[in-house]
């Protein structure tokens, strides 16, 4: 063999070699960072006395909050938590945590869009990838998230999709890894105090929109039969084997949601519902706060700045509601009269309208509305039809009735603009309408 051809192959094995380091020097030091992301696993892993382990996404980082925990349970709470983190993502975080903590429990909180796909969010693993410490656990991951969606080269390389765009990305990577403390105070304070870092928590100060968050969730129906995934019952699986492995006990706890998200996304219900079967059939112990009675929890619609995640306020309430079940679970009492036992014992119990809408058909003379809402199982709904003027003054067009459908006349539409209104049959106090009025569409050439 001539030498040239022994210096190629050698080139070639040097590169092979290289190839994985440069890969993942790359995607740790030249993709960027979430500020929230880094102090929470830089948080982690500077401390050993977590003894309660909150591990999930958004809906973990910014409903459980560790401080009304830890006073209310005894046990040092901290929120290991990445936002829009699924299973992928939520073992390989949890065996870092493992690394530097022994805790007792370990508290996987789910939704229904933890199961309704099986692929990390690409978004996700590049908050979370830089942050593995061990090559062989952030390969796992990669593999586990790229065999899901077939994402082989973008997933592999994080840092061309989202490596630094900008010098203040730099610099931000810079500050986070000098002084992540520091990094997270600055941050705090550019946000003007709407979100606040708390072991691990992310405590939202923003507005309370709350109800009026349900405005155009307009039900659909798709006919789909929703269950989890084969991939998804065998990463829950998974996960408890590795709490088991390092002496934890895993508890599941579902987070609650507005309402009308409930009522208007048809897999919200039937995945929560399939996870908690398959939860049951394992002896996977699970608290499902979607499903709790006003004796434990009050209705928290109000409390929301976005369809998702609760006002602080909220979060407090929830955690304490959460802590209560889980102190009367770990004594060994029954916690089943607290909770509804399924979605339509859930659903019977939401005896109000949360949205109305309507749509409109262009037919002879006018426009033909037909109204809708989302509303509890034993709801009747009633419907009113009005007149909006410019001055803001209404006319009624139709009292209430049940039937859903009315057509009005073009020669009231030349006048203002069409309010709609739902209610409970018969119950004057539970009208609501459409938060914009109902405009129906030009007509098509």
């Amino acid at each position: 063999m001539n030498q040239h051809l022994l210096r190629r192959i050698a080139a070639a094995a040097l590169f092979a070699l290289l190839l994985p380091a440069l890969i993942l020097l790359g995607n740790t030091y030249l993709t960027q960072l979430d500020t929230f992301a880094y102090a929470t696993v830089a948080d982690m892993g500077e401390r050993s006395d977590i003894e309660m382990a909150i591990v999930g996404s958004s809906v973990a980082q910014f409903h459980f909050n560790p401080e009304i925990i830890t006073e209310a349970t005894g046990l040092n709470t901290f929120c290991a938590t990445i936002t829009n983190l699924r299973l992928p993502g939520a073992i390989a975080l949890t065996e870092q945590l493992f690394e530097t903590n022994s805790p007792e429990w370990v508290v996987l909180v789910v939704e229904a869009y933890t199961f309704d796909m099986t692929m990390e969010d690409p978004q996700t693993q590049m908050k979370l990838a830089p942050l593995l410490k061990s090559p062989l656990r952030r390969a796992r991951y990669y593999w586990d998230t790229a065999t899901q969606d077939g994402q082989y080269i973008d997933r592999l390389l994080l840092m061309n999709g989202f490596g630094f765009s900008s010098m203040d990305d730099v610099m931000k990577s810079v500050r986070l890894r000098s002084d992540w403390r520091a990094a997270l105070a600055a941050a705090e304070t550019e946000l003007d105090g709407t979100m606040r870092y708390i072991d691990g928590y992310v405590r939202l100060e923003e507005p309370m929109i709350g109800r009026a968050l349900a405005d155009g969730m307009e039900r659909f129906e798709t006919g789909y039969y929703y269950d989890l995934f084969d991939y998804s019952r065998q990463r829950l699986l998974d996960f408890r084997a590795l709490c088991e492995a390092h002496g934890a006990k895993l508890l599941v706890a579902v987070s609650p949601t507005l309402s009308a998200n409930t009522l208007f996304d048809p897999c919200y219900l039937p995945y929560v519902e399939s996870a908690c079967r398959f939860l049951r059939e394992n002896e996977i112990p699970c608290i499902n706060m979607l499903y709790a009675k006003p004796e434990l929890m009050p209705n928290l619609d109000d409390m929301y700045v976005d369809p998702h995640h609760l006002h602080g306020d909220g979060a407090d309430i929830m955690s304490a509601a959460f802590a209560k079940a889980f102190n009367m679970l770990t004594a060994g009492e029954d916690i089943s009269p607290l909770f509804h036992y399924n979605s339509w014992h859930y659903l019977q119990a939401i005896d109000y309208i949360t949205n109305v809408w309507a749509h409109a058909e262009a037919v002879q003379g006018g426009w033909q509305l037909t109204a809708d809402c989302n509303r509890g199982a034993t709801v009747i709904p009633e419907y009113r039809y009005a007149l909006l003027l410019a001055d803001g003054s209404e006319e009624t067009l139709r009292d209430y009735s049940g039937d859903p459908v009315f057509t009005v006349p073009q020669a009231a539409l030349d006048r203002g603009s069409v309010r709609v209104y739902a209610r409970c049959a018969g119950d004057i106090s539970s009208a609501v309408f459409t938060d914009t009025t109902v405009l129906p569409p030009e007509e098509s050439d």
